[in-house]
């Protein structure tokens, strides 16, 4: 899906790329792999897409029909 966005001009973004309790200031803690598997998969799969007061409803549109799109 981030193909055909971007190729209508839409960007898109990753914002958890890293689980919380798999980032370096959390090691402390001790967690590993596979203890939060739904913030894993969250942290693989969701992707940020716009949202913000500007963005006009041809915009939003173009984000929801984007080839591939399933929202």
């Amino acid at each position: 899906m981030p193909g055909a966005l971007h190729a209508v001009g839409t960007g898109t973004g990753v914002h958890h790329p890293v689980p919380v309790h798999l980032q370096p200031a959390f090691r402390h803690l001790g967690h590993r792999e596979g203890e939060f598997p739904v913030a894993e998969r969250a942290a693989r799969e969701l992707l940020g897409l716009p949202l913000h007061r500007n963005l006009t409803e041809a915009r939003q549109l173009r984000v929801a029909e984007a080839p591939g799109g399933r929202l």
